[in-house]
């Protein structure tokens, strides 16, 4: 049984003067029918076993006003309201009554609690850590393997590092490790030093220029650090959180030394991990780090793979064109709760998706097919390619292969790209030599246009998954 605790408050009526709600005629506003908020009926109630809140109002004529802390704090005046929560914690919320004479003059104020915290971060430490030690390093090829921009942004909008800008700034040599016992150490390279903004002023570090480097001779360094795992459910990430005065290849902001660091995961698979550090009111930074002692990655020109016909037998993928449904979350709204489907159609092998509203971030628009046979073998090298006629420019997706259906404490993901752009009209995607981690037999594909304008159409078609075949 699940277990739901409520938080009840419920009284009775106290005469006319306090009639709660209103009669189902309207005669127009009677200051002796504005609610009282004694007469307030509601339940809070929590189901601890996913973490749900449903916030009730049961007097009849009347509709609330509810205050609710978050992340994000939530104002609504919906009836039957649920939010979920990631954090185990103590929440506070308000209720005010409404009706057609008016607002109550005071409000209900209660707490009510959320015992665990529901998140599984297996899969992250699988990636950050392989088990053991892993060790990473920043980007040099990547475009925006640095970057800043707006606080609360991605942090890229003002400023994108390009590839091997920074190889005068001792960035690139420097080592960061993560272990499964939550240990972290730092390397400044064969250089031995340490890529600082010019805010970092801590232990007399200074410039007159915008970025500085200096040797790693900081007094008083964390040399044994310990990282630790949680999330931000305001933005949907995981986050890394290394103590004060612990080293990291790029210092950022005087808070990197002073306080401590909190990098939230934009993306993480076994290679490549994306984080942002924020600094709230301010600045964002992007920093792209990769897995591995060789950077250098063999090209594959799309267009030199052998490609079979979207209904060959060699199409491992065949099915996800035939399989006709698609199941779908969209949402608007920082809370991350699905808000409507898009419009979707399909037809002789075309699936048609309508954007219903503009949003905001990666996932908020993923459109899945579900349940597909497909062979796809651990360490093999495979082709990805399909088709998408785009109404109006799209700046990004995602395109994700999965295992299906998703195992607790397995990473599944056997293909993930998510700075996919689209121009209006048909655009041919590919990728050639992709490496799959993972054995699976049934599979699922993600397109994700989170981020994309609303009332755009697209059509994909095509879909082709094969072994690597090149020319």
């Amino acid at each position: 049984m699940k277990n739901i605790f409520k938080y009840l408050t419920s009284f009775m009526f106290l005469g006319l003067l306090f009639t709660a709600c209103s009669p189902e005629t309207f005669d127009g506003a009677d200051a002796n029918g504005i609610p009282s908020i004694s007469d307030a009926d509601y339940t809070v109630a929590v189901d601890q076993s996913t973490n749900n809140v449903t916030f009730q109002l049961n007097n009849k004529g009347c509709y609330p006003v509810w205050n609710i802390q978050g992340p994000p704090d939530v104002k609504t005046t919906v009836n039957g309201y649920e939010k979920k929560y990631i954090l185990a914690g103590t929440y506070n919320y308000t209720l005010q009554l409404g009706n057609k004479n008016g607002f109550s003059d005071g409000v209900v104020k209660g707490t009510f609690k959320i015992d665990s915290t529901r998140y599984d971060f297996g899969p992250t430490l699988a990636n950050l850590t392989a088990g053991g030690t892993k060790e990473w390093r920043v980007s040099s090829k990547d475009a925006a393997h640095l970057a800043c921009g707006a606080s609360g942004t991605d942090g890229t909008g003002w400023w994108k590092a390009t590839p091997d800008e920074k190889s005068a700034n001792g960035v690139y040599d420097d080592r960061i490790t993560f272990g499964n016992s939550n240990a972290y150490t730092y390397s400044a390279g064969v250089d031995g030093k340490t890529f600082c903004n010019h805010d970092v002023t801590a232990f007399g570090i200074s410039s007159s220029s915008d970025y500085d480097v200096v040797a790693t001779t900081f007094p008083d360094i964390n040399t044994t650090a310990k990282y630790s795992l949680g999330y931000d459910d305001a933005a949907g990430m995981v986050t890394i959180t290394l103590p004060a005065k612990t080293l990291f290849p790029y210092m950022a902001d005087q808070k990197m030394i002073t306080g401590p660091e909190t990098f939230k995961i934009a993306s993480l698979t076994s290679k490549k991990m994306t984080l942002i550090y924020d600094v709230p009111g301010t600045i964002a930074w992007q920093i792209i780090l990769i897995n591995g002692a060789d950077e250098a990655v063999e090209a594959f020109d799309p267009d030199k793979i052998n490609w079979c016909d979207v209904n060959s037998e060699l199409n491992l993928g065949k099915a996800f064109n035939t399989a006709g449904k698609m199941a779908f979350f969209w949402s608007d709204n920082d809370a991350w709760t699905q808000t409507a489907d898009p419009g979707f159609a399909y037809a002789d092998g075309t699936y048609t998706i309508t954007v219903p509203y503009a949003t905001n971030a990666e996932w908020k628009g993923q459109c899945t097919i579900n349940t597909v046979p497909i062979s796809i073998a651990k360490d093999n090298n495979y082709d990805y390619s399909f088709t998408i006629n785009a109404s109006q420019d799209i700046q990004r997706m995602t395109f994700k292969v999965n295992k299906d259906p998703d195992i607790k404490d397995d990473p599944t993901t056997a293909f993930y790209n998510g700075s996919i752009s689209l121009k209006k009209g048909d655009n041919l995607v590919r990728f050639a030599k992709e490496i799959s981690k993972f054995d699976f037999d049934q599979g699922k594909i993600v397109f994700d246009f989170g981020g994309a304008p609303a009332n755009a159409v697209l059509k994909i078609s095509n879909i082709i998954i094969q072994k690597h075949n090149p020319k």
